[in-house]
């Protein structure tokens, strides 16, 4: 219908009655679906992208697809690789909660540095620690159960024993802590994931878990399932965000691990760190295991052009960087805690002797600069293989669950331990846990 509406010069003018507004609006709605349709299609059919094989966990935030067994391509490594998850969601084959009789078990625990989505399962740090382990000679058999979970923090690992791993009872609960995200990923000030369980300490130095939102996670699952636009429009955004913070200048996050004298919150994620590997060395010691740790190297640690961008992006601080730093301080919180700890940074440097990234034969890290390639798994594997077979190493022996040793008392942020302190604490766990030799555990069973 029309109407006759009065020009400004005068004279009538033809016109059309406004539109309702939901007219409007349901236009609005199929142009923005029509849109996301074109875009999903585009990328469906111009990128290689396949939807992420993860799904929500209500306590450990995340998990891969349990059962799910496919073949995908996988850009960091510029290859297509079969991935494979047993019924807990997990890289690793099926097996029984009931450990086998004469077999130990090693529990490595991690985040996607151990799950390894680029490599080949053979390939893996888990399974060639389970081959040396098994060697022709090998006193006992081994199982090397593989724990690995993409974006996973120590806090999330200390959830994963809790809700998981402890069920197939390890008798070492080996702990793989990244230094090129672990530390920023604990702390709720230093990064932000929606899959991600934070922990916190209170004003009495307690560790206490923050909440989270499930529906948004769920949300974000369902989209990272079904919607590979959605996953490629956050790849994009996080490339953006990375080259934005180069650009300005300014370190963030996990970098702050290089920081050899951290305050604020830098300070405070040392601290929480260490409260978490304290939580989990008492609960898996009170199942009877026993709890090592395992320090695995970042690219900018290794390769010189890498640690000279760390060093531009900390400008007049640089004299406060220090690559060597989070193993110094980790080594501390082990000798407080009296763990056992493997470190393989002076040996991944040794195994790129010209720590450059130009020189692809010596890569330990896919293109240099992202998790270990092939030759990076094959190191780190035979670095843990000696942790668990030198003398005094944890594998000669496993606390009985009768002897478990008492909780300390909590601590509070601003507690510092001395050298002195220290090697006191380390005493009093030696001659407060009475070790059970491994031939005595294995024919209790």
């Amino acid at each position: 219908m029309t109407y006759w509406a009065p020009l400004v010069g005068g004279g009538p003018a033809l016109a059309r009655r406004p539109q309702p507004l939901w007219r409007k609006l349901t236009l609005l709605a199929l142009t923005i679906l029509a849109i996301a349709g074109l875009l999903e299609a585009g990328t469906r059919l111009f990128t290689p992208l396949v939807a992420p094989l993860y799904v929500n966990h209500p306590v450990l935030g995340k998990t891969y697809v349990p059962g799910a067994d496919e073949t995908v391509y996988v850009p960091e490594c510029d290859c297509r690789v079969r991935l494979r998850f047993n019924r807990e969601g997990l890289r690793d084959r099926d097996r029984p909660y009931q450990k086998p009789p004469g077999v130990r078990r090693v529990a490595l625990i991690g985040d996607s540095m151990i799950a390894a989505m680029a490599t080949e399962e053979h390939n893996t740090a888990a399974r060639l620690l389970e081959e040396l382990l098994n060697a022709p000679g090998a006193a006992a058999r081994w199982e090397v159960l593989n724990f690995g979970i993409s974006g996973s923090s120590t806090g999330q690992e200390l959830l994963m024993y809790r809700e998981i791993a402890a069920r197939y009872d390890p008798d070492i609960v080996l702990c793989a802590v990244y230094t090129g995200n672990d530390f920023g990923d604990n702390s709720r000030r230093l990064s932000s994931s929606r899959h991600r369980v934070y922990f916190d300490l209170d004003e009495n130095g307690t560790l206490v878990q923050l909440e989270r939102s499930a529906h948004r996670a769920n949300f974000a699952t369902w989209l990272n399932r079904h919607s590979r636009f959605y996953v490629w429009q956050k790849i994009a955004v996080k490339n953006l965000r990375d080259r934005a913070r180069d650009h300005a200048g300014v370190l963030h996050g996990s970098q702050l691990v290089y920081w050899t004298e951290p305050g604020g919150a830098a300070a405070e994620a040392w601290t929480l760190l260490a409260e978490l590997l304290r939580t989990m060395q008492l609960e898996v010691e009170a199942r009877g295991g026993r709890l090592a740790l395992a320090i695995l190297p970042a690219a900018e640690q290794l390769y010189d052009e890498a640690w000279q961008t760390m060093l531009d992006l900390a400008g007049d601080r640089r004299e406060r960087m220090d690559r060597h730093h989070p193993e110094r301080r980790l080594r501390d919180i082990c000798d407080d805690l009296g763990v056992p700890l493997a470190t393989m940074l002076d040996e991944f440097r040794a195994a790129s002797p010209h720590h450059s990234v130009a020189r692809e034969e010596e890569w330990l890290h896919y293109k240099g600069s992202g998790h270990f390639n092939d030759a990076g798994n094959r190191l780190a594997a035979e670095i843990l293989y000696r942790l668990l077979t030198a003398a005094g190493s944890p594998s000669e022996d496993r606390v009985a669950p009768a002897a478990r040793r008492p909780a300390p008392a909590s601590r509070s942020r601003s507690d510092t331990s001395t050298p002195r302190s220290r090697a006191s604490r380390r005493a009093q766990s030696k001659t407060s846990a009475s070790p059970t030799s491994w031939a005595a555990t294995a024919s209790s069973e």
